[in-house]
Formats: C-alpha cells, structure tokens, sequence
C-alpha cells in the first residue's frame, strides 16, 4: 500500500474510534444510573425476614438484566476501541516503515 492510501484509511478509522469513545462513555453512565437505581431498592432480604413487595422484586431483576445486557455491550465496544486503537498504530508504523525506505533506499545516481 502506498503512503497515501494508508493515511486515507487512518483517516476515515477517526471517527469510528470516536464514536466508539462517545458509546463507551453513554454505556458508563447509563450503568451508574443502573448501580444507582440498585442501590437505592437495596439488598434483596434475608433468609427468614419478611417478603419484599412483587413489584420491587421485579424492577430489582429488570435492573439486573439491563445492567448485564448493557455490561456487555461496555465490553464489546472497549474491546472494539482497543482493536481501532491497534489497527491505528499498525498503519502508522507502516506509514514509519514505508518513509524510512524511501528516505534511506537506494537509488540509481544520475552519474551511474
């Protein structure tokens, strides 16, 4: 690949490593309201103690799934932002590597 052909990839990888950014910070706070919300119902009860009402039951196991379905997507978008992440690197030792050859190739002289 030619130098300009990786810059026009590296360049259009940008905005995908940022929108993936801006998804892992929405993912973060949506699971902070969710520990939030968690902790305000508190702990199920103990053995032995007293019922809890069905409908707290059932916005506890709600906000467990949610906080599991949404923990998964956190994982596999910082997952993907480490292989954007990489992939940049990657082209840009290639856009190092590709330079050092030119600079330092060899060349025939006009004298040869």
């Amino acid at each position: 690949m030619t130098d300009a052909r990786l810059a026009e990839a590296r360049t259009s990888l940008e905005p995908l490593r940022g929108d993936l950014r801006t998804a892992t910070e929405g993912f973060e706070q949506r699971l902070a309201d969710i520990d939030a919300r968690r902790k305000q119902l508190g702990d199920p009860p103990a053995a032995g103690a007293p019922a809890e009402d069905p409908s707290i039951i059932a916005e506890r196991r709600r906000l467990d799934q949610r906080h599991a379905e949404i923990d998964a997507a956190l994982k596999q978008a910082r997952l993907l932002t480490l292989r954007g992440d990489d992939l940049a690197e990657r082209i840009t030792d290639k856009r190092r590597s590709l330079f050092t050859q030119q600079l330092f190739g060899r060349e025939s002289s006009a004298l040869d």
